[in-house]
């Protein structure tokens, strides 16, 4: 994953890169620019994200994100030091993925859910055609609330109508919180993760969160191989991950 940070204060861009040097297991290639005008000097068809500083000069980090967006399929993020800057955001301004505020912390977060997102891209377009799209019944997967929180089981295969249905329940009952398990799979398919991922996003739009138990081995080398390990972590039962979920 190669991605693009231009501008930014000193002392974040510091401490960014001391973060970035120490404890990260992320296989990132993250290239810094002064500027604009130094961000000019490359090839912007390398990054798979670009994200650009609101105070960006000579041209803000909008104008620079809404310059560009003809020219790459990047994610664009543009970063601001508070939550302000969301008021620059309109409807015809799509051309945005989000807004990442000027956090060491919250970068990291945003660099391991874009590595996940990457990595899933690129395995199921390595899969082609070996992925059965079909629709499977209802009953793929058990659905309840509990104080809060959404169990998931997962049955079978999770397809496209089976992720929406999940999602649907979940904004239809307000609920933000879900622990998802397979009590009765030894081995998911990397379609599957990709359905999952697409619920986490959902549930994280909203402050929500999400949780893995009882998986065996299989499983938790399938999420350790895209990285959703990285941004929805395991545990070995329901318990330990309503109690993540509760912090």
């Amino acid at each position: 994953m190669r991605v693009a940070i231009i501008g930014g204060d000193n002392k974040f861009l510091y401490y960014l890169k001391e973060r970035l040097a120490s404890d990260v297991d992320g296989n990132w290639d993250i290239l810094f620019f002064k500027d604009s005008h130094d961000f000019g000097k490359i090839d912007i068809k390398i990054f798979n994200a670009i994200i650009a500083y609101s105070k960006t000069n000579p041209m803000s980090g909008f104008e620079l994100l809404k310059s560009i967006r003809e020219k790459t399929d990047a994610d664009l993020y543009l970063m601001c030091d508070t939550v302000e800057c969301l008021s620059q955001l309109k409807s015809s301004h799509n051309f945005i993925s989000g807004i990442v505020l000027n956090d060491v912390e919250r970068i990291i977060d945003k660099f391991r859910y874009l590595e996940t997102k990457y990595r899933l891209q690129n395995m199921i377009a390595a899969e082609g055609e070996s992925i059965n799209r079909a629709v499977v019944s209802a009953n793929g997967y058990s659905f309840e609330i509990n104080n809060d929180i959404a169990f998931i089981e997962i049955k079978r295969v999770l397809y496209e109508e089976n992720k929406s249905g999940i999602i649907n329940k979940l904004q239809d009952a307000c609920v933000n919180k879900a622990i998802v398990s397979y009590p009765d799979r030894d081995y998911i398919e990397i379609s599957h993760c990709s359905q999952i991922f697409e619920i986490y996003k959902s549930l994280s739009k909203n402050g929500g969160k999400m949780a893995f138990c009882n998986t065996n081995h299989n499983k938790a080398d399938i999420f350790n191989e895209c990285k959703m390990d990285q941004i929805i972590p395991i545990f070995e039962n329901k318990e330990e991950a309503v109690e993540f979920l509760h912090t």
